[in-house]
């Protein structure tokens, strides 16, 4: 600890971080990331702030390979909404030094997750969702001369894998219990692949028009409830140029972890304005297999009947 506290002190002081008579004393845990390393760094001068840094894997699951420029797409998408104003909800960029490929952010407090969502929805929830739709249907709006700068391919090649095939094979080397799997088992044919597929090859397109700066992983882990009660948004290491329906599918998804109704999530969601609803459909029902039935499970106190009629609703959805 002490020798990074050293490096990361010259590092700060080199690229202006902090003064030059300051130093950081102080290394902790700054949330539960799965991609990358992020700590908040505490100086001698009473101020903090939050360095993100990527590694070549993900951070969670050392075992996965993951590409080390991420952080420099997401330092972008910070930087894009601060040249657009976009920035009431996100932390500001502080700095970006692309050789260490350290990102320095704007520390918003001790807040927690909405992950909370999924065990308690509260009354505050629907003056919640409207900020964060609000938010979402404002960056879809942000006009991007250059779309290529988010094209974000190997991010989404890897997560690729994990959406769209691996809950989708009936043999893919995670474990369940019993009854679980087989139920997955028993929800797979070659409709719902052949689905998955065809939209896995919608989210893996590149686009240059009829498309907007999406999130890319616009669910309750990358919501942040402040010390005073706002709501950020964070982590878009996954952000990319694509259609607008697919950070409103993962949302969808969610909403449904939080077990509101299809009709009720529907009703939350016209809060977006004009987007192509059976297209997110489709898209929420890949994320709630996924995150059933893939490697990023979500802390869900579903009862496995409640998974069970989840799933099949899932199928549904993407059928449709």
């Amino acid at each position: 600890m002490q020798d990074d506290l050293i490096r990361l002190t010259q590092l700060a002081r080199t690229q202006g971080w902090i003064e030059a008579d300051d130093a950081l004393v102080e290394l902790t845990s700054a949330g539960e990331g799965n991609m990358n390393w992020v700590r908040r760094a505490r100086t001698q001068s009473g101020a903090s702030m939050i360095l993100k840094r990527s590694l070549p894997y993900v951070a969670k699951y050392p075992d996965i390979p993951a590409p080390e420029a991420r952080i420099e797409v997401e330092a972008a998408f910070y930087q894009t909404l601060s040249r657009a104003g976009l920035t009431a909800a996100t932390p500001a960029v502080l700095g970006f030094d692309a050789t260490t490929r350290t990102l320095c952010l704007e520390d918003l407090g001790e807040g927690r997750d909405l992950t909370s969502l999924y065990a308690n929805r509260s009354s505050e929830t629907p003056q919640q969702m409207a900020k964060l739709l609000a938010w979402l249907s404002d960056l879809h709006a942000l006009p991007i001369p250059e779309p290529a700068g988010f094209t974000n391919f190997d991010m989404r090649e890897l997560n690729h894998e994990h959406i769209f095939t691996l809950p989708f094979a009936p043999d893919n080397g995670l474990a369940f219990k019993p009854a679980l799997q087989k139920g997955q088992r028993n929800l797979l044919d070659s409709a719902l692949s052949d689905r998955a597929a065809s939209l896995g090859e919608a989210y893996l397109r590149t686009y240059t028009d009829n498309a907007c700066l999406l999130h890319g992983d616009f669910y309750p882990g990358s919501w942040l409830e402040r010390p005073n009660g706002d709501v950020a948004i964070i982590d878009p290491e996954f952000c990319f140029y694509g259609p607008a329906e697919f950070d409103l599918g993962v949302l969808w998804a969610h909403l449904r972890f939080a077990r509101y109704s299809d009709a009720q999530s529907t009703a939350l969601l016209a809060a977006y304005g004009n987007y192509n609803h059976d297209t997110a459909r489709q898209f929420a029902g890949v994320e709630i297999l996924r995150r059933l039935f893939g490697v990023a499970q979500l802390p869900l106190t579903l009862s496995d009947n409640e998974t069970l009629d989840l799933a099949r609703a899932a199928r549904e959805m993407m059928l449709a």
